[in-house]
Order: structure tokens, then sequence, then C-alpha cells
């Protein structure tokens, strides 16, 4: 008897095609599981909580296997065992809001922290790094602060954020969605002359959906007499118009006028795709409504009705009623800046109570650093700002080849006014922005930096997702999907690799249903015991493994069932951080697999035809090669998913043993198994067994 083998899922998720036109050894969903090296399909281990109560901390570090948070209250005594804390206080001691970036130089912390009163401020081993007061100054301009708070503002999910040349358009991100909107503009040294204006430009409109003319007719009287007492038609009269019969033959007086009216909505109701009108019967009553979508068009017609025998009608109504549709507008308000610019000068705008402030000694401080050829690099604005060599405490130190100083990129590319993230790339440093990236060679001699290539119109904006993969990829979320930048050939030139091609409708998607900022913040990590790559955006881990010498490479992705804010290694264990809780992927032990109805496993394929698309067959069973208990579900119809049969579980390899069975006609079949059971659950490979093409 024939079957389909699919022999392993080395492909993983694929959603460049329709799902009936799906391939063998590809996936349509894979959720909670990974691939294998072999290609197999394996479920993710427990994330099993370890660190508990850090409240009013944030960030994740690691320094020698010891976990640290960070803060701006004292709150070391109050630490769970086995968590460090390392308080980060800014000048007029604000809480902090969040962590930006933390990395390690000479095994001590540097952080760039943000604070409740819209500043920024960079740390290293917990002392402030005032040298970046001096920095930020020189690079700050309005134009520079107008665009980092448009990008803050544009963290809500509520609005679209553009900003000009003398502040922001805020643009509701839904037509028809209101929003509300203040702005303030504080001095903080100086000349006391702020203002902030919000003006509305556009007002919201809601839409709304066309109402229908309708009109109606009594049928009156008549006796039973089929083929003389009888409703001969009924028509639709436009004034000055020609007359539109909307009834496709002769409907016969029967046993009541309530009967009658009901013979006559199912007439005219059963010919809906030649004219357009429906009916409805309420006991002699017969309402006519209008064609859908024609709103106010209708109002005023006519709705007749002609008779033979002694069938009678009430004379008919006009049309009313009818309603154009309203088109939703997006409600748009300016906000303008104005006054004396200043560095110290807090500007806020407050979207549906939520406060957004920056200044602009803020909006000009590195948002994200990375550490290579012993110095510290921070992308601040359209600047790659470089510390003293050997000293990241000092960035304004100015001694020829040894000393600090910032590249202007936006004097090299139009795409880069906001620099957005850093990662080490073929020996080269990848300096991305939203909708660039730029490589540049480094070293210790700020006389021998060089510009090697722009990559235009392929960036990102979350600078803490950007990650170096192996020893030739930068791996980073672009507003497409998942991207790499790889070396083109022999002369490292670079380009970006489709790395996420299959996967992009998921991405696409997935962040299409998050807010902006949860986009921002995504972060990602190379996880530690089986190499794969972990994007994680909100409460979703998006998975690449990728094992090129067995030729695997798939998309997966987990839902731990927490928001992920941070993410490190600890020795062999991935270490994440949601609110105020540590998770550790495995336990302590990294060995940790999920208890029941902890983390259940799906795994669905595509619909599957034995290359006979046009065949029906007939599907007799389907054997696993697995582990643990699986539950599947058929799929028969690739025209509709939620036409489903319930086969049954399958525990372990069946092949010796009795199958699922299948029994159905169909040309295409898509399975959907799930394992809900506690441990380790696995798929090796499976065989759906057919009698053959029987029928065309």
């Amino acid at each position: 008897m024939p079957y389909i083998l699919i022999e392993d899922f080395k492909y993983g998720i694929d959603r460049r095609r329709p799902r009936f036109a799906g391939v063998p050894g590809t996936l349509w969903d894979a959720r909670n599981c990974h691939l294998s090296r072999g290609g197999d399909i394996e479920r993710c281990r427990a994330f099993k909580p370890i660190f508990t109560g850090l409240d009013d901390t944030y960030g994740l570090g690691v320094i020698g296997g010891q976990v640290y948070v960070f803060g701006s209250a004292d709150l070391a005594a109050s630490m769970p065992v086995g968590v460090h804390y390392q308080r980060l206080q800014a000048p007029g001691t604000p809480a902090m809001t969040r962590v930006l970036d933390v990395k390690t130089f000479d095994n001590k912390f540097y952080v760039i922290a943000e604070y409740a009163n819209g500043n920024r401020y960079h740390f290293y081993d917990g002392t402030r790094v005032s040298s970046w007061d001096t920095v930020a100054a020189a690079l700050a301009t309005a134009l520079l602060t107008y665009r980092a708070l448009a990008l803050e503002v544009g963290l809500s999910s509520a609005v679209k954020v553009d900003p000009v040349d003398d502040g922001l358009i805020v643009t509701a991100a839904v037509p028809g969605t209101a929003f509300t909107i203040t702005a303030t503009a504080v001095n903080g040294a100086g000349v006391n002359d702020q203002t902030a204006l919000v003006t509305q430009i556009v007002a919201n409109v809601v839409g709304s959906g066309a109402v229908e003319a309708t009109a109606s007719l009594m049928v009156t009287g008549g006796s039973f007499d089929p083929g003389v007492n009888r409703i001969a038609d009924i028509r639709v009269k436009p004034p000055g118009g020609l007359e539109q019969s909307i009834l496709p033959g002769p409907v016969d007086w029967v046993s009541s006028d309530a009967t009658t009216v009901v013979a006559l909505a199912l007439a005219i109701n059963e010919s809906t795709d030649l004219h357009g009108y429906s009916a409805s019967a309420a006991g002699s009553d017969l309402t006519v409504t209008a064609p859908a979508d024609t709103g106010m068009a209708h109002n005023g017609h006519t709705l007749l009705g002609v008779t033979e025998g002694n069938a009678t009608l009430s004379s008919g109504s006009s049309f009313s009623g009818g309603v154009d549709a309203v088109v939703a507008v997006a409600q748009v308000e300016s906000v303008v800046f104005g006054g004396t610019f200043e560095t110290d000068d807090t500007l806020t705008v407050t979207i549906n109570g939520t406060d957004y402030k920056m200044t602009a000694l803020a909006a000009a401080t590195g948002t994200a650093v990375h550490v290579q050829d012993t110095r510290v690099w921070a992308v601040a604005g359209p600047a790659l700002a470089y510390c003293k060599l050997n000293d990241p405490t000092d960035w304004t130190d100015a001694t020829a080849t040894t000393g600090a100083g910032q590249i202007v990129l936006s004097t090299d590319d139009d795409g880069t006014q906001i620099l957005t993230g850093l990662a080490p790339f073929q020996g080269y440093l990848a300096v991305f922005a939203e909708d660039a990236a730029i490589i540049y060679a480094l070293g210790t001699d700020p006389d021998l930096f060089e510009r090697i290539q722009t990559i235009p119109n392929s960036g990102t904006r979350a600078g803490r997702a950007v990650s170096p993969y192996g020893a030739n990829d930068v791996f980073f979320l672009d507003e497409t999907g998942v991207r790499s930048l790889r070396a083109r050939d022999s002369s490292n030139a670079a380009f970006v690799d489709d790395a996420g091609t299959a996967f992009d409708p998921f991405v696409q998607e997935l962040t299409d249903t998050l807010s902006p900022r949860t986009v921002a913040d995504a972060v990602s990590l190379m996880e530690p015991r089986t190499g794969a790559y972990w994007l994680a955006l909100g409460s979703t881990i998006l998975v690449l493994t990728n094992y090129p010498g067995t030729k695997i490479r798939g998309w997966t992705y987990y839902e731990p069932g927490f928001t992920v804010t941070g993410m490190a290694r600890v020795a062999k264990v991935a270490y994440l951080r949601s609110s105020d809780t540590v998770f550790a992927y495995g336990g302590v032990s990294g060995t940790e697999y999920p208890d029941e109805d902890d983390l259940p496993v799906t795994v669905e394929l595509p619909f599957l035809t034995a290359r006979d698309e046009a065949g029906i067959k007939q599907f007799t069973g389907i054997d696993i090669g697995g582990a643990n208990v699986w539950h599947l579900v058929a799929l028969v119809d690739p025209k509709d998913e939620t036409s489903e049969i319930d086969l049954g579980y399958l525990v372990d390899a069946t092949y010796a043993d009795e199958n699922a069975e299948a029994l159905g006609e169909t040309s295409h079949m898509a399975l959907r198994l799930t394992c809900s059971a506690a441990g380790f659950a696995g798929l090796s490979n499976m065989a759906l067994h057919h009698t053959g093409k029987y029928r065309a």
C-alpha cells in the first residue's frame, strides 16, 4: 500500500506559499518546540522561575556566573539569595524606569539606564560616567531631540509619530480611534521661555458601514388556485427610471397571506445574486432590503407588486432609511515646541494618560553599547561615539591615537539619522539604524578608522536584538522579518541575507499584533546548549536552529507564558527576565522538561497530496516515529481548515503497531499533532498511508 513518508522536519516553518501548496518536510506551525541536530522535532524545556521579588529593579547582567539586576533605590538587602544588585543613582535621584543596555568591560558592568524625568545616563562599575554630559551637549540639536521624542511617543500603540522642524506630527494608528494628547515643555536651566502647543489638524471621524434602504408591502388576500391566484411580480422603480423585477417567477397564493409572504421572500432571496435585493417575512408583511453597500442610493425608489386572479397586495411603499457608509478618518495633532532651545529642558507628550519624556541631553546620549578593540562604543543619535583607550569613564579626552571621539554617520548616509545598535562583523563593526547598516573598520588608532560599506534600506529599530551569529553572520529584526548580514564572497563585502524568508509572513503577522514599544524592546540570545538563535518579541520567542553541516535550518517558536524583557547566559543555561522574576530555561540544571499541560507542543503540517494534487485518494492510516503521547487531528479540506477529523492518540513509534485510522476520501490532508503530557516529546518522521489515486 502506498504512503507519504515525511523523513524529517529540517526546514521548519515555511509560510512562503499557501498551506495547500506546502512541501513535505516543512511545517505550517511549530509551537513550543525546536529542531534537533538531526532534523527531528523536540519539545522545549521548562521555563522555571528561580528568582522572584525583584520589584523596582531592571535589566539582567552576568559576571562570573553571578546574576545582577539594577535599580535606583536602596534594595541590596532585599534581593533573593543568588541575585546581586547594583544601585545606579542619577542626579536629583529620580526613579529608574528601565535599563537600555548592559555590557561588560574588564569584568565590570557598563550600563545605560533611563529615568522617570526623561533623562538617560551611562554608568561604569556603578558610577555615573559624567563625561557623557559633555558628549551629549555637543551632539544635541532640537531636531535630534524631536526625533528621539518621536521614537519614544511612537512606542504607544495608539499613534504614529513623525518629527518635524519644530516638533511632532502625531496621527492615530487606527483611523476612527481617537486618542487624548497634551504636551509640556519645562525649563531645566537658563532662559525660562519654553512652550508647547498642541493643535488639532484633522478631527477623528468614527467610521460606520452603510445602512441599506428598505420598503414593504402586504399580502392582503387571495384563495388557493395554483396558476390563477398569484403574485405575478415584485418590482423596484427608481424615480423617472425603468422598473426592475426582483421576483424570478410568479408565486401562488397558498393557504394564508402569511404563508404566501414567506414564499415570496424565499423566491426573492434565491435570486439575490442576480439583482442584489433581499427580503424577509413578518406575518403578512414583506420587507425588501436594497443591495448591500448602496446606502442612500435607493431612498425614494418605489416597491411595486403585480397580482393575478384574486390575490391582492397593499400599495407598495417607497424605500427609505438608507444611510451612506462613513469612512473613518484618523485624528492628526501637531505638537510645536517653542522658546529657547536648551539641553536641560524636558519635553513631555502625554498620549492617553501615559507620559513620554525626553531631554536634549537624553536624546544625544548613547542608547546601545558594544565592547571591541579595548574601547566601549556607543550609538548616540546620528553619531558613533567611542571612549578613551582602556578607559570607559572618559569620553572627552582628545589625545591623538588614544583619545575619545565621535563619528557622525548621518554625513555618510541619509538613513542613519538615528542609530539603534551595534555588533561585530567579520572583524569589523556593524552599526545599525532603522533604515541602513554601515560597516566600519576600527582598531586602536582613530586615524585608521575607515568606513568599509553602506548597506541601505535594511536596518532595525530593535537595537538589543542585534546579535552576532557564529563567525560570519549578524542577525537583526528588520521591518520585513529576520535578516542577517553575511559575507558575499572572499572579499568579505557584506550583504543582507534572507535568513527568515520562509518565516517572514509569520513574523510580520506577529509584529502587527504588538505595540511599537514591544517590537523596539525585542532582545536576542544564542541558547547555550543547542546554539539556537532566540529572538524574544513580547511573550513569543522565535527560534532558529541552524546546523550547516547537516543542512538543517528552520524556524519554530516558544510561548513561555510571560513577556521577556531580558536574556543572559549563565554557564550552560539561558536566563530570562520578565517583570520581577528571572526564569531558567530547563531549570538550574538546564535539563528539566514541562509538567503535564504546561507548554503543550503543537505541530501542524501543510496539506499533503502524494504528488497528486488533483487525485482523490483514500487515506487509511498514519504512523509516527515519536516519543511521548501525541493527539492527532486531520484537516481534510484545504478550503476550510475548520473541517477536522479527530484521529485519536499515538504513543512513541507506531510503525510495528496499529496506526491511527484515517479512513476518508480527499485530495489533500494536513495534520495537527499536539502533546501535553509531561516530559520530553519528539517527532522524527511519519507516514500517511493511502490507497493511491482512484478517482479524478
